[in-house]
């Protein structure tokens, strides 16, 4: 049996998918205890809880951040399993590097509406009523987008990984087919005989060709004659 040659293709999407998931698993993780946790600041000797002051906007905030949370690391480590599976040029490995992928763009999708239409709002409020203790807290409000930007952003890997696995040399290299440039000995063979077999016709099918002009052009002037 004919061993699978990986493409550079296949490679590029395994390591984009080991690269993610640390970056996931941190990120991810990070939110999650947050939510499990207290989140504390001081501000002018006051206790603020984050998530109390978020409650009082949107009361399903620990919802939508844990089950968010606890989804991105999921598919940190679904995204190491398909890489691996990439890596070793196993059929599962495409279809579960696919899969994740899918479900990672409609992971970002949904989260984006959620944070855009109900979270960062809530997040605004809060620092509103932060900013009555202490101004100062202004120069973070910009960074509740920071992890819609970061979401954004990171579309570019499942992407990636969907143009590059549904290319022409990812489907021949995992349906056991050599690369379109690699042909078989044997294959290479027969077509440098055709190809010498039609170099060395050429000329005898040349003189046949002249031979009729010449027969066509007797037939003429003959029939000129008779005229």
């Amino acid at each position: 049996m004919r061993a699978r040659v990986r493409p550079g293709s296949v490679t590029a999407v395994a390591i984009l998918l080991f690269l993610s998931a640390p970056f996931l698993l941190c990120c991810n993780g990070y939110y999650l205890a947050s939510v499990v946790g207290q989140d504390t600041i001081e501000l002018n000797g006051k206790q603020f809880d984050w998530n109390v002051e978020l409650a009082k906007h949107t009361s399903n905030h620990k919802l939508f951040v844990g089950g968010k949370s606890a989804v991105g690391v999921v598919l940190a480590i679904v995204g190491v399993v398909a890489g691996t599976g990439l890596l070793m040029m196993k059929n599962w490995g495409r279809y579960l590097a696919l899969g994740w992928a899918g479900c990672y763009l409609l992971f970002v999708v949904l989260g984006l509406g959620y944070e855009f239409v109900v979270y960062i709002p809530a997040k605004q409020k809060v620092f509103d009523t932060l900013a009555v203790t202490q101004t100062a807290v202004n120069v973070a409000r910009p960074m509740v987008y920071l992890w819609a930007v970061l979401s954004v952003i990171l579309m570019l890997t499942p992407g990636f990984a969907l143009f590059l696995l549904n290319g022409a040399s990812a489907k021949r290299a995992f349906a056991g087919l050599p690369p379109e440039d690699d042909w078989p000995e044997e294959d290479r063979r027969s077509r440098r005989d055709r190809d010498d077999y039609d170099d060395e016709d050429e000329p005898r099918r040349r003189r046949r060709d002249d031979d009729d002009r010449d027969d066509d052009d007797r037939y003429s002037k003959r029939r000129r004659r008779d005229d």
